[in-house]
């Protein structure tokens, strides 16, 4: 799975839309929700963003993608 993030991250991401608007996945002891839909994006983004957390994701990104992303 992570090969395929890293070789094009956006169709994996658009490819968890077949899976419904929030889609979980764990990565070893690690559980990631990726958010889908595009009201549920901006209330995550930009309404309620105070309560969502960034920083293990961007670690998570950084490693997938390297540290430019």
């Amino acid at each position: 799975m992570l090969a395929e993030f890293r070789r094009d991250w956006l169709k994996f991401y658009m490819d968890l839309a077949k899976f419904g608007d929030v889609v979980r996945i764990q990565v070893g002891h690690r559980c990631f929700h990726f958010v889908v839909h595009p009201e549920h994006i901006k209330y995550v983004l930009q309404d309620n963003n105070q309560n969502y957390g960034r920083s293990s994701l961007m670690l998570l990104l950084k490693a997938a993608l390297g540290k430019d992303c």
